[in-house]
């Protein structure tokens, strides 16, 4: 089989499994903003996309802009529903480029042809069917998008490493360069672990130059052209003071000078959750991090990792450091940061790991190739794709969202309940985007939607204010609120 053959089909079959992927994942899809698979924060991202806002930080602009381009595509159903297929589809892209990650890689350690375009393929369809990954599929988070992030970034980082001597010219591997630096840098408009990635990437340029002669200055060029990309893809949070002076609807923060600007961009209001663990609550939470990462990717697919990640051992050890770098810092990360929900920050682990157990199919069917022949090559895939099915057929019913309809019928159930002019004060995540998504798409502006845990922050009282100028200013703060004009009601925080 010749190279171009090769890459004719290492790529169609990336784009079958994709769509096979997408055929899996669209029956459980959610119908419009959902509070299932930790879905609350749809309705604030749908509503920012809606009114191109700023939500919670940092603001996610690569984001919204994304979903802004999504959602004037001609698909149907509401403005959640399409940027829950925004969702399916990245999953499935992500899915797509990790295929193509794998076998990249696999043709650079000498693997054969056929395992490795099947133990790719296989790979692949490990992540997709991850219980994290199939969830949110399914609704309007930025994990998805941001999963496209991080295949993109390992798979520039795999080619640029292996290519490198053989580019046409010094300038197109210049190009390339700063092209994965524009990726890293519009990747933290969508999720900011992207940072995380920060090590592995130093050390595989380093391990890189180090063995030739001037081997720091190459390393401190390339370094350079690097951070030139970065700085290049970092300018779309110009985007966030830009449209907080506007006073768009969703205007959280208002980063519109430089300390709300930069307490935006660093989540300031977060970093509080680090200091919350003990040492022995956070080795607690270190070890559950490490079982979630065997349920989520099976822990066949675990032993497949730890089979590809020997291989790399001891074929490449610097293409390794990236990944496990990459893996570590993510546990440690979720480890550290103990929010409601926050199993999604293992997803770029599950990136790093999908590469690994894609190697290790590779190199077990080659081995069975070699020993058995093609019979037993063909036997172990046909087991590993019936296991993969059962897999599927079980994890749809806990992540299926198809009939979730509790965040549409309470906005619209609470909407319709409300006299004119009223006020509304809640104090969850679910209750309060899904009345900002409703009221985003032009319903009930003439109710004040009031979030109890936002009123203390003088930004959130001066855009209620802005938004609603017939209210005074004075009357808009926790102490004086029954002094405004208008029926008030308190939601119970019940959401049955």
């Amino acid at each position: 089989m010749s190279q171009k053959q090769e890459h004719i089909i290492s790529y169609g079959l990336a784009i079958i499994i994709a769509i096979i992927t997408i055929y899996i994942y669209l029956p459980t899809l959610a119908p419009s903003i959902t509070w299932g698979n930790g879905g609350a924060d749809g309705g604030n991202l749908a509503a920012a996309v809606a009114t191109l806002g700023i939500p919670h930080p940092p603001g996610y602009p690569t984001y919204v802009l994304i979903g802004l381009g999504w959602s004037k595509l001609p698909l149907n159903g509401d403005l959640a529903y399409r940027l829950n297929l925004l969702s399916t589809t990245s999953i499935a892209f992500a899915v797509g480029l990790s295929i193509i990650a794998i076998t990249f890689l696999g043709r650079y350690l000498a693997l054969s042809q056929i395992p490795l375009i099947m133990g790719s393929g296989l790979g692949g369809l490990f992540l997709a069917l991850s219980p994290l990954i199939w969830s949110q599929a399914t609704i309007t988070e930025i994990y998805s998008v941001g999963l496209v992030s991080f295949t993109s970034l390992s798979l520039g980082l795999i080619v640029w490493y292996y290519k490198f001597e053989s580019w046409n010219t010094f300038l197109t591997e210049r190009v390339f360069l700063v092209v994965i630096g524009i990726i890293k840098g519009l990747s933290f408009g969508i999720v900011p672990q992207i940072v995380l990635a920060t090590p592995g990437m130093l050390y595989l340029l380093h391990a890189y130059h180090k063995p030739h002669k001037q081997g720091l200055t190459r390393f401190v060029q390339r370094l350079l052209l690097l951070l030139c990309g970065v700085g290049i893809g970092l300018t779309v949070f110009i985007y966030l003071p830009l449209r907080a002076n506007s006073q768009p609807f969703v205007n959280w923060g208002t980063p519109n000078t430089l300390p709300r600007f930069w307490g935006m961009v660093t989540a300031a209001s977060y970093r509080q959750y680090f200091t919350l663990l003990s040492p022995h609550e956070w080795l607690i939470r270190f070890v559950s991090s490490l079982s979630h990462l065997g349920q989520e990717l099976s822990w066949t697919g675990i032993i497949f990792a730890i089979l590809g990640g020997y291989y790399l051992w001891q074929h490449d050890k610097p293409i390794l450091v990236y990944l496990l770098s990459l893996i570590g810092l993510t546990v440690i990360f979720r480890t550290s940061y103990p929010v409601m929900g926050n199993i999604v920050y293992l997803i770029p682990s599950l990136h790093g790991l999908t590469i690994l157990t894609g190697v290790g199919i590779a190199v077990l069917l080659t081995q069975a190739k070699n020993q058995i022949g093609l019979a037993g090559l063909l036997l172990i895939s046909l087991a590993l794709v019936g296991t993969l099915v059962f897999r599927a057929n079980k994890i749809a019913p806990s992540v299926d969202v198809s009939h979730d309809y509790r965040a549409v019928d309470f906005a619209q159930e609470t909407f319709a309940k409300l006299p004119p002019d009223a006020v509304i004060i809640s104090s969850q995540d679910e209750t309060t985007f899904s009345l900002w998504y409703y009221q985003a798409l032009g319903k009930r502006l003439d109710v004040v939607v009031i979030d109890s845990r936002l009123l203390f922050y003088d930004w959130y009282q001066l855009n209620i204010a802005v938004q609603y100028p017939d209210l005074n200013p004075y009357s808009i703060n926790p102490q004086d609120l029954l002094t405004l004009k208008r029926s008030i009601y308190i939601l119970d925080g019940s959401l049955d």
